[in-house]
């Protein structure tokens, strides 16, 4: 009888070879930091789209009423169940445009939320709905129930102050679930 697999020694030639061609893959992020993609990036023109998308997006938070506008709160006041921190990240797509996007830190977010489950037929649906139209923001169109506090980035010139969220951010953990429920209705 022969064995259909290859002899010991090549078995291992091939896990070396393997081996070495994982070593040599760089780890590659497609989002930036504010100071990457603003304040460090050497390229003007780089530099100039990047801050067009800031600022794109942070009208389209003021348009939205993402938070309250008329009042700060002290952050040494409040206590930290309903403080989120935030971070600004930047990205190039693949059709060549830049994006900012404002997202809540929802990865250290305290309560424990969940989006609720579709059938199948539901999620091809939306899916196609989805297809057929982009909705800009989407998450901004549902009001959250909760008081939740989230913290303004450290360029903004805003130490010690915190803005009180009306609308969904992404990255909170119930984003997912008020969209849901905003379509729903």
């Amino acid at each position: 009888m022969h064995s259909l697999e290859p002899p010991r020694s090549k078995k291992r030639i091939h896990l070396i070879a393997a081996v070495k061609a994982v070593k040599s893959i760089k780890a590659f992020r497609t989002t930036l930091r504010y100071d990457e993609a603003i304040t460090y990036n050497k390229s003007n023109e780089e530099k100039e789209k990047y801050t067009e998308a800031y600022h794109k997006e942070v009208s389209q938070l003021i348009k939205m009423n993402a938070w309250e506008t008329d009042k700060y709160y002290d952050r040494n006041s409040m206590g930290s169940k309903n403080m989120i921190s935030s971070v600004l990240i930047f990205n190039k797509k693949r059709d060549g445009t830049h994006k900012a996007r404002f997202v809540a830190r929802g990865d250290i977010q305290h309560p424990d939320r969940y989006d609720p489950g579709m059938q199948s037929n539901t999620v091809h649906h939306y899916a196609l709905m989805t297809s057929l139209s982009d909705i800009s923001s989407a998450c901004l169109y549902a009001d959250i129930k909760e008081e939740l506090y989230i913290r303004p980035l450290p360029h903004l010139g805003m130490n010690n102050k915190l803005l009180r969220l009306k609308k969904a951010l992404y990255g909170l953990k119930q984003s997912g679930a008020t969209w849901y429920e905003t379509i729903k209705s």
